[in-house]
Order: structure tokens, then sequence, then C-alpha cells
């Protein structure tokens, strides 16, 4: 679902700049790499050109990007319900 979501640069940039709000490291892209399997793999790419791959990020940050991804589908219903919202993000 992520990997639709980033395709259009405006939703991408969006995503990014709420990742940085609640990231600790500076992301500048969000890309994915293709498997054997057909499934794709996020990697958050930082300033320094580091890719973290999704396999690594905690359940925090996955369940942000989950919620992103969430927020900005197309077809995506008018109301949407996020229950304890803040449940796995870092408190700081």
């Amino acid at each position: 679902a992520l990997h639709r979501v980033c395709g259009p640069a405006s939703s991408k940039s969006r995503i990014l700049t709420y990742l940085n709000a609640l990231y600790p490291v500076e992301v500048t892209d969000i890309t994915f790499t293709e498997e054997l399997n057909g499934n794709y793999v996020l990697n958050l790419v930082d300033a320094g050109k580091h890719a973290t791959s999704g396999y690594s990020l905690s359940d925090g940050t996955l369940r942000l990007l989950a919620i992103l991804s969430a927020m900005y589908q197309r077809h995506s219903v008018f109301l949407q319900f996020f229950e304890e919202i803040d449940n796995g993000i870092h408190p700081n």
C-alpha cells in the first residue's frame, strides 16, 4: 500500500514531512526494492544516502507508516478511525 501511495511525488513529500517530524534521523527519500517473490521491501534513505530496510525499523515506525499509507490512499473511505494512534510511537 505504501508503495502505491509513494508513487505521486506530492504524497511522498507529505509522508516524508510527517515522518521527519517523528523519526530521529532525517529521512530524505523512501525507496522500495523488489524481492524475488514480487513483494516490495521498504527502505528509508537518510541524508548520508544510507538506506535502512523496513526489516530493521521499529514497530512504532512501521505503524506510523501504515497510518500515513491509509491516510493517503486514493480510493480510501471518507471516514477512518485510528484507535490509540500514539501506541508504539516514542514519547519524545
